[in-house]
């Protein structure tokens, strides 16, 4: 039973690493095109070397995959401690 929540814990821990990559390597491209109003939102636009991305988008998204990485970790941090408390068995 014990190490079922370690396994789990270990399986949970590895998908919060992914999401915090993805997180990490996620860029949004500027657009040209109007929101709901009509109007082209106000954008604030970053060029390194050959990527050009929209900067407040990327934050949005970039606030997305963190946020589901949180959560994974705070699942894995729940079944780690699951398993901290039964005890061996003998």
């Amino acid at each position: 039973m014990k190490i079922s929540f370690t396994v789990a814990s270990a399986i949970f821990a590895l998908i919060a690493a992914a999401f915090w990559f993805v997180s990490g390597s996620v860029l949004k491209e500027p657009t040209d095109k109007p929101d709901s109003s009509g109007l082209v939102p106000f954008q604030i636009i970053r060029k390194i070397g050959n990527k050009t991305w929209e900067v407040l988008a990327t934050a949005e998204a970039q606030t997305k995959w963190s946020k589901l990485a949180a959560l994974a970790a705070c699942a894995s941090a729940a079944f780690q401690t699951i398993a901290l408390l039964i005890p061996n068995s003998k």
